[in-house]
Parts: C-alpha cells; sequence; structure tokens
C-alpha cells in the first residue's frame, strides 16, 4: 500500500524540473499514510544554501477508504494529529 500512496502522491505534487529530483517519502500509521515530497537542497550561484520555499502540502492516505486529503506541512506527527481531529469533527 504504501507504493499505491506514493502514486497518489505524485498526482498532487508538481513534478520538478528533474524528475529525478523528486523523492515520495512515505510514513505509515495505524489508519493511513503520510506522502510528502524531499526536495533535494538548492544552492545559489555561489554556493550557499537556500531557504526551503514556504508553503506546501503533505497528502494523507486513509488505508480504509483509499481516500486521499491535503494537510498543511508540518512535521508528520502533527499532519497525522490534525487529519485526526478532522477525521472527528466530520463524522
Amino acid at each position: 500500500m504504501p507504493d499505491r500512496s506514493r502514486g497518489t502522491g505524485t498526482r498532487w505534487r508538481p513534478v520538478p524540473e528533474s524528475i529525478d529530483a523528486l523523492v515520495l517519502s512515505v510514513d505509515e500509521f495505524d489508519i493511513g499514510y503520510v506522502v510528502y515530497a524531499v526536495l533535494p537542497p538548492s544552492v545559489d550561484a555561489s554556493g550557499r544554501p537556500r531557504p526551503a520555499p514556504p508553503g506546501g502540502a503533505k497528502i494523507v492516505v486513509s488505508k480504509e477508504t483509499g481516500e486521499s486529503v491535503t494537510v498543511p506541512n508540518y512535521p508528520s506527527e502533527q499532519a497525522i494529529a490534525l487529519y485526526r481531529k478532522n477525521l472527528t469533527q466530520n463524522t
């Protein structure tokens, strides 16, 4: 299932200039998977590291239904907590 979750993630994440630069990571938890892009660090013309771009999102894929939802680009633990909170509010 993580591979299928990774496939769902590629539909939501724009493909970078080089497809080789796109790495999707999957964190499994009891009721789903958190899918997110891990981009290589970028540097400016002088070789100094650039800050990470703002924004972004992670995708949570339900193990039970396969439904996918986006959550803010928080650390996975916080993204999972937000997903759980939204599940209880919507039931």
